[in-house]
């Protein structure tokens, strides 16, 4: 019994790592797209795009892991 709530301990553990490891990369890559895009990005700018990149990757995963 006391197996099984481990278990799911460290799933849940993982999942919440990949979600937050996911959004922080999400949303740099999605800077880096931008920058390649646009020359120069000021910083509120960038900070936008990090935000919006952030906020879709960490939607898009909660989707795929959780389905809501």
């Amino acid at each position: 019994m006391a197996e099984s709530a481990i278990v799911d301990f460290i799933e849940e553990y993982q999942a919440g790592v990949l979600i937050a490891v996911g959004t922080l990369t999400g949303g740099l890559l999605v800077l880096v797209a931008a920058g390649q895009i646009v020359d120069t990005l000021e910083s509120m700018a960038a900070l936008g795009v990090f935000v919006a990149g952030a906020v879709v990757t960490f939607l898009s995963l909660s989707y795929l892991l959780y389905g809501r």
